[in-house]
């Protein structure tokens, strides 16, 4: 049976994650003896949901507070169960029991009570011996993490290949999805030695050479000029390996698997000659409900941020210097570049993997679209009759791309009527026979996106001034290490107003103007507002931000901004950034090297194409519907929490 899972409170799975578990409170017996491990961290994910405030909206204040009332004794039978029969003598044992979901929240529960249970050292090195990629879930939890210091710590050090990967994870790589701790007793120069291990492996990744190479010297970690030539030297006898023949093409392997007995949900290793992708088929085959089956392209392959943003969109950040400044583009190309073609290969790699393997356990991607638009919304949001219809199996991938492009765009005009009327009048959408642009799709929210002020000669400045990697501020003459900019530069060093050369003064006294930086009495330089240069920097590499997905901290400083005018406010569902990724795929509004399918198959240009061809292109296609559907999703969810509905009071 498909047990209820919390994944966070804007999951597309809690209305179907909340109907198991109306029957879980229902049945519930506060005098029943509850033994069995996976039901009770059942039970823990049922009072996530509980103290999260996510209900059902059938759920009336009577059920809510009856809900209330049966979740707290329902927390006690967790807990005293946890501390009566987790012990040294059965722990992994225990473990062993948990379907693969449960996995994280064990540990979760364990860090909770860590105080009142008693695992000895040898147990904990036992069961990371026995599961060595679990060593990220532990290190999810700081209580664990603590106690355990000394083993976790011998642990890492012998777990070299892990262990490179964590340090990238915790010192290098920017939003990591999972924040981990890691054992004070694993010291520096141990970390440093780890690193050296992992340069005699076979072959290390250069990917994370790369990484190591410019690392800064931290109090936590750094690496001596000795281990920095050792990496150099790996890096060159790669590079030296990939060009030891004249003349030879160079090229990137994808591979895309979705494979049984795996171990975990996904499993995902980069390198510059192959980008290697697995993914669990026994987790999609046990978890075969429609939200998650759709949450999948969020938290498995990946398609959004944690702002629900699209990754795989073409940003001005992602460019090289190469690809930025020297390579020639058209006026009005679509400037996409190695990472935009890297991702996006995947990306389609991915749904072409997914939807083959749905179909051969029956199931339609289709089918999950059309119940998000004809089941989903009306049950979780109370929007009547929205209709969605899908191609059918038995016509063609050249049909089905025909038939599909205008149902995106028939769907864009029901949200849109649905906002401006509050409900979705069919008549309306058929008289409506153009095509709407995709930037004028209303967003039912205040205030949505926050976009950097371009036309401001002050925000221009300043983005220059703290992230350019061409600007002369991040060079100091003193101090040997290099850094990307200045914002950099003045995280890892002290920096004094005497290294800054006199024609940069007026960038220095910009920074200044807008609180940015301070000038110490010292004459030291540092950033004096972290919330608003986060923010900054933050637009300067997605382009956008998304408003309410920021805690309120944020977005005070937010409003400042806007008030100083170096951003500014607009609302519609879909960002600029994700329209021109739109455009470049559907027409030729915007770019003059867009693919264009929707005019191609509209105007039956695309009908002499082999049917692989029509097949390759169906998988775009239905990858933008999907991207749609995260983004309505998503700004439902947030329309419908507390935070939003409080800031409109």
């Amino acid at each position: 049976m498909e047990q209820v899972k919390f994944y966070s409170k804007e999951d597309m799975a809690s209305g179907y994650n909340l109907s198991k578990a109306e029957k879980i409170i229902d049945s519930f017996d506060e005098q029943k003896e509850y033994n069995e491990i996976n039901e009770l961290i059942e039970f823990y994910n049922i009072i996530k949901y509980i103290d999260n405030e996510v209900f059902l909206k059938k759920w009336d204040e009577k059920y809510i507070q009856m809900a209330k009332g049966k979740i707290k004794k329902m927390k006690t039978k967790v807990f005293k169960w946890f501390n009566t029969n987790i012990n040294n003598d059965t722990i992994i044992e225990e473990y062993e029991k948990l379907t693969r979901n449960y996995k994280d929240d064990f540990f979760e529960i364990i860090n909770n009570i860590i105080e009142n249970i008693n695992i000895e050292d040898s147990t904990i090195k036992d069961l990371l011996n026995k599961y060595p990629y679990h060593i990220y879930d532990i290190l999810e939890n700081k209580k664990i993490v603590s106690k355990y210091d000394s083993v976790i710590s011998e642990h890492m050090n012998s777990d070299v290949e892990n262990s490179t990967r964590i340090f990238a994870d915790v010192y290098l790589i920017k939003d990591s999805r999972r924040k981990l701790y890691l054992p004070v007793s694993l010291t520096k120069d141990e970390k440093e030695e780890i690193i050296k291990k992992y340069l005699d492996l076979p072959h290390p990744n250069i990917n994370y050479l790369r990484l190591f190479i410019n690392t800064p010297e931290l109090p936590e970690f750094g690496l001596s000029p000795r281990t920095k030539l050792l990496i150099k030297n790996e890096i060159e006898k790669q590079e030296d390996e990939l060009f030891s023949k004249s003349g030879t093409k160079l090229s990137t392997e994808f591979l895309v698997r979705i494979v049984p007995n795996l171990g975990e949900c996904k499993q995902e290793i980069f390198n510059d000659r192959k980008w290697d992708l697995s993914y669990s088929l026994d987790w999609i085959k046990e978890n075969k409900d429609y939200p998650t089956l759709l949450n999948n392209f969020i938290y498995l392959f990946g398609f959004v941020d944690n702002q629900m943003r699209w990754v795989n969109t073409a940003k001005k950040s992602h460019l090289g210097v190469f690809e930025g400044h020297l390579t020639m583009h058209a006026k009005d190309d679509y400037v996409g570049g190695y990472a935009f073609q890297s991702l996006n290969a995947i990306a389609d790699m991915q749904v072409r993997a997914y939807y083959d393997t749905l179909k051969k356990v029956n199931i339609r991607l289709e089918e999950i679209i059309e119940w998000f638009f004809n089941e989903y919304l009306k049950d979780e949001f109370g929007i009547k009759d929205f209709r969605a219809s899908m191609s059918s199996n038995e016509t063609s991938y050249l049909e089905k791309c025909r038939y599909t492009l205008p149902e995106i765009e028939g769907v864009l005009k029901k949200y849109n009527y649905y906002i401006e009327d509050g409900y979705i009048n069919h008549e309306l959408v058929d008289m409506t026979s153009t095509p709407i642009p995709f930037i004028n799709v209303k967003s039912i929210l205040n205030n949505k996106y926050l976009y950097p002020n371009q036309k401001n000669d002050d925000y221009i400045l300043i983005d220059y001034a703290l992230f350019s990697d061409q600007c002369m501020l991040k060079y100091v003459e003193r101090i040997k290490q290099s850094y990307s900019c200045f914002y950099e530069l003045l995280k890892k060093e002290e920096i004094k107003l005497s290294d800054i050369d006199e024609f940069d003064m007026s960038l220095i006294e910009k920074l200044k103007q807008y609180n940015l930086i301070t000038i110490n009495a010292d004459e030291s330089i540092t950033i004096s507002d972290r919330i608003k240069v986060g923010i900054l920097k933050d637009l300067h590499e997605n382009e956008f931000i998304s408003f309410w997905k920021y805690p309120k901290i944020f977005r005070d400083t937010m409003i400042e901004l806007v008030n100083n005018e170096l951003v500014f406010f607009e609302s519609s569902l879909l960002s600029k950034t994700e329209v021109a990724y739109l455009n470049y795929y559907l027409n030729r509004k915007e770019f003059i090297n867009s693919l264009d399918l929707r005019n191609k198959y509209d105007h039956g240009t695309k009908s002499s194409g082999n049917e692989q061809e029509h097949y390759q292109n169906y998988m775009i296609i239905l990858r933008l519907f999907i991207l749609i559907i995260i983004k309505i999703n998503d700004e439902l969810c947030v329309l419908d929490s507390e935070d939003y509905k409080s800031s409109q009071n």
